[in-house]
């Protein structure tokens, strides 16, 4: 594992600035949470586009990502950064138009502050594309070899960071370190023609300086795999970037690089930090960490100005290092490496170590051979407390090993682990033979080594300093990342330095804290961004939202109101306390009202919330306020928040729709008599017509014994004339007078049965017209009352093909008015005659009437069907209805069936359903309770009905 950052000369104190500089962001975080700084509004994030050619997660581009946001994080004001890769560093012939196309467009409405391009294929992209995208914006580019002022003003506002790889400074330390060289081997090409150029000069460069020098630079893969393992042990090899294969396309260098390394048998060199880990021996090499510091850099010189950066060239950082593992490899680890060099991975030596152990082991025996005799006399009790430490070890042992927290105890000077506990491989998933191979900078995210590094060296090595705690951001064995905390002490294990690690998960914690703050710009947005004006007061009265709406609605802004304690009545030009004061105050709605001379009341949707309408004179308007005390998980009162609804045009309208109202509620009752006035008469009308048909079939039946009766009258008056003048002329015979006795016997016969049944219709129409010209209540029953009903309705039919049958219960005895029954009874079949016929041949009416009990009182159910003609499903809709009528223009008034469903809803105190369909016949069933409501008025007007 290597850490090129930590051996940059200045990283070490930019970190220290980057942790303080944290460390004032999250007080200042702290004290605006407790309500102690006023924030101030954040000023607009600086936007920066960082370009690359290589494809997204390849370890270059990652590593000069992390060293650009090292370097941002020192920014002043808030950096936004953005990053796009291109991926073109694979293909031969690279079309930039539509990656142009989709920047431009990416872009377009928010335009980056400045351009940073990592390589020299994003210099070559934005150089051909720039005037077209991003005209005006500054631009901070790496690149090789470094550009005159000249160069640079073609580029417009341009700054460079120059650090390409140092391939003369390369050739120059391997004449250095390894001085019986002869043969120098080219190995992989550079990337772009500016590389290619400047490689091709350093060689022409160092040409007569060894004895050969071997170009495989185009050679492609398949062929290096024959030759490199066969080189001459007097050859050293320079690894650019870029392998080709048979057909001269480029290879990725992170797959093919460490394959090709592992057939040397003789030194390797490069330019580039990340090739060491592939097994190279050394180089004088930059890193990609590096290089994003110093675009970084220049980028936050040019946020304050182009005036503002020292130099339009600035070189970013190499050193001279060497691989201890690929040295020990070569037999090279006792070679004296060139002064200022840094070795990586190189486990250091017991007495580098552990020097007070070493030069206290020196100094032991000494002692010992002075008093050793001393020490003889001392064995037991040596024994007794090696038996009590190791007894003692055995409980802290135990106790580390069963301690429900994760703990891990390193070596901070080599950075490997001494010792886990079972919850530790439990969480990370190491055995202590696996993490025992591996820095403890594994179980960190690589992003955060840098500061790990800085941390563990400004850790105090007393073992009586206080325990360290922090954040960081853990890996797994699996590779999940978790946010953790840990708690380090430095204590000395086996006469070493060493600190003892707690780790404490505390993924969850952040999840749980980012959401909380989520919520609150959520419900912050929601508030100012609401229409209706909102009011929010914190547990001290002081206000803390005047949204917008507020503004615009009282014309007070937010500016003035808060973070401020305030009688926000007197604000609002009122001598009183507004309704979110007074309820924070505790006062009644009693006393609300009578201070705010309004009506305040609990809202009909919650009784936790309190609303009153008032007017506001100094705004001149109607306001409908709500207010609500706030509380926290406890309970506790913790603020209070207020609307208020601009409501002076409702009132206005309100006003207007009550005056309104009043004239409305005249002329409707003035409507409503003219029309119950003219409903009595109509349905009187239809009464009238329905006894005059009753009167002029009565009169029709009254004809025929009255014909009777005249015809035996004058017969009877002949016989006697007759009669008279034979006894007056003395001519009277015995048979005579016999004959006219006989005569006169069969003519009396003849007028007692004729008149007898004009008696009997007589009655009949005097019982069903006196029943029905009144609502007289008596009891009566339904046999008695449909007998009359059917002889008075009889001649309606007679000499029509329609026949009446009727079943009716002996049982069914009514106290209730039979003549509203009558009248139903005799609608209905009028009905029945008039539209059910038609031109059918015969119309068969049947009366069916039974027993039931209906709405738990003794009732009954008539059902009065025919076989006729039908109704649809539309004149079913409108049947009761007044008005409505199938024969209009042809006698019908529209009344009969409404009369009918009044009389039997209301003063019958029933119910009425109608069945019916096209072509099958009609049914309406009634059901009726046999003692009418006793509420309705035993006597009543017929117009009534």
């Amino acid at each position: 594992m290597r850490w090129p950052s930590a051996f940059c000369p200045g990283c070490r104190g930019h970190n220290l600035r980057l942790l303080l500089l944290l460390r004032g962001a999250l007080l200042a975080t702290l004290l605006l949470s407790l309500g102690v700084v006023q924030a101030e509004p954040a000023p607009p994030a600086k936007r920066i586009l960082l370009l690359h050619a290589w494809a997204q997660g390849n370890p270059w581009p990652e590593s000069i990502n992390s060293g650009v946001r090292q370097g941002l994080a020192a920014a002043a004001q808030p950096v936004e950064l953005y990053i796009e890769n291109a991926d073109t560093t694979r293909f031969r012939t690279r079309d930039y138009a539509a990656l142009a196309e989709f920047i431009g467009h990416k872009y377009a409405q928010q335009p980056p502050d400045i351009l940073l391009a990592a390589d020299e294929q994003s210099l070559e992209f934005v150089s051909r594309y720039r005037a077209q995208l991003f005209a005006d914006k500054p631009l901070v580019f790496a690149s090789f070899p470094k550009l005159n002022q000249a160069q640079l003003a073609q580029l417009g506002t341009a700054y460079q960071v120059l650090d390409s790889q140092d391939v003369a400074g390369n050739f120059q330390l391997i004449q250095t370190f390894l001085p019986k060289v002869r043969t120098l081997v080219l190995l992989g090409d550079a990337a772009t023609a500016v590389g290619r150029e400047g490689l091709a000069q350093a060689i022409e460069q160092v040409r007569d300086q060894f004895v050969e020098v071997r170009d495989l630079r185009a050679t492609p893969i398949g062929e290096l795999e024959k030759i490199l393992p066969d080189l001459p042990t007097d050859s050293a090899v320079f690894v650019s970037t870029w392998i080709r294969d048979e057909q001269g396309r480029l290879l990725d260098p992170f797959v093919t690089l460490p394959k090709l390394l592992a057939l040397l048998q003789v030194p390797s060199f490069t330019g580039l930090d990340l090739a060491l880990g592939f097994g190279i021996t050394g180089g004088k090499v930059t890193s990609g960490e590096w290089r994003g510091q110093a675009l970084a850099t220049l980028a936050l010189q040019l946020l304050n100005g182009p005036s503002a950066a020292q130099a339009r060239t600035q070189v970013a950082h190499q050193a001279v290092m060497f691989n201890y593992p690929a040295l020990q490899r070569l037999g090279l680890a006792q070679q004296p490496l060139p002064a200022g060099s840094m070795l990586l991975n190189k486990p250091k030596a017991f007495y580098e170590t552990n020097p007070q152990a070493f030069f206290g082991a020196l100094a032991a025996i000494v002692l010992l051979l002075a008093t050793i005799g001393f020490l003889i006399s001392l064995l037991r009790m040596r024994q007794r407390a090696t038996e009590q430490l190791l007894e003692g070890e055995a409980r802290y042992r135990l106790l580390f090993e069963h301690n429900p927290s994760p703990m891990l105890v390193y070596d901070t000077e080599r950075l490997t682990c001494l010792a886990i506990n079972q919850a530790f491989t439990q969480a990370f998933g190491y055995s202590f033979a696996e993490l025992a191979t591996l820095p403890v900078s594994v179980l960190i995210e690589p992003a955060q080594h840098p500061a790990l590094l800085e941390a563990i060296r400004q850790a105090p090595t007393d073992i009586n300093s206080a325990a360290l705690r922090s954040q960081w951001r853990s890996v797994t064995r699996s590779g999940e990342l978790r946010d953790i905390e840990i708690s380090t002490q430095a204590i000395r294990l086996n006469q070493q330095p060493a600190r003892i690690v707690l780790f404490r998960d505390i993924t969850e914690r952040l999840q749980v804290e980012a959401a909380q703050k989520n919520s609150e710009a959520r419900l912050n947005q929601i508030i100012e961004s609401s229409p209706v004006a909102m009011i929010v007061l914190d547990d001290e009265q002081r206000v803390t939202h005047w949204n917008f709406a507020a503004e615009r609605l009282t014309s007070i802004p937010a500016s003035v109101m808060v973070g401020k304690r305030h009688h926000l009545g007197k604000a609002l030009g009122k001598d009183h306390r507004l309704l979110i004061e007074a309820l924070m105050d505790g006062m009644t709605i009693e006393d609300m009202s009578k201070v705010s001379g309004s009506h305040v009341r609990e809202s009909k949707f919650s009784s936790q919330v309190l609303e009153v309408d008032s007017y506001t004179a100094s705004i001149d308007r109607w306001l409908h306020t709500e207010a609500t005390l706030l509380r926290d998980a406890s309970g506790s009162m913790n603020g209070a928040i207020q609307t208020m609804l601009d409501i002076s045009e409702v009132q206005r309208s309100s006003r207007q729709l009550a005056e309104l109202n009043v004239g409305l509620e005249r002329r409707m009752v003035a409507r409503t008599a003219e029309l119950s006035q003219a409903m009595q008469q109509l349905v009187q009308s239809e009464k009238l017509a329905a006894l005059g048909s009753l009167v002029a079939g009565v009169a029709h039946e009254l004809n025929t014994p009255l014909g009777n009766v005249m015809t035996v009258v004058t017969t009877l008056s002949d016989h006697l004339s007759a009669l008279r003048v034979d006894v007056e002329g003395n001519r009277l015979r015995r048979s005579q007078l016999g004959e006219f006795v006989q005569t006169c016997t069969e003519a009396c016969a003849i007028l007692e049965r004729n008149t007898r049944r004009a008696a009997e219709l007589v009655t009949s129409f005097k019982q069903v017209a006196v029943d029905q010209a009144s609502s007289r209540r008596r009891q009566f029953k339904l046999t008695d009352a449909l007998q009359e009903t059917l002889s008075t309705l009889a001649p309606l039919y007679k000499h029509k093909p329609v026949t009446v049958t009727s079943e009716v219960s002996e049982e069914l005895l009514f106290d209730s008015f039979p003549g509203p029954l009558e009248q139903v009874i005799t609608n209905l079949l009028s009905n029945a005659v008039t539209h059910a016929l038609g031109e059918r041949e015969h119309l068969q009416i049947n009366i069916v009437a039974s027993a039931i009990r209906w709405q738990g009182q003794p009732a009954m159910l008539l059902k009065i069907s025919d076989d006729g003609l039908g109704m649809s499903s539309d004149v079913i809709h409108h049947a009761f209805e007044p008005f409505f009528t199938t024969r209009l223009g042809q006698g019908g008034s529209g009344l009969g069936l409404y009369v009918v469903y009044n009389l039997v809803t209301a003063l019958l105190g029933g119910q009425i359903e109608l069945e019916s369909q096209l072509g099958q016949g009609s049914s309406f069933i009634l059901r009726v309770p046999l003692t009418a409501p006793v509420n309705l008025a035993e006597e009543a007007p017929a117009v009534a009905y």
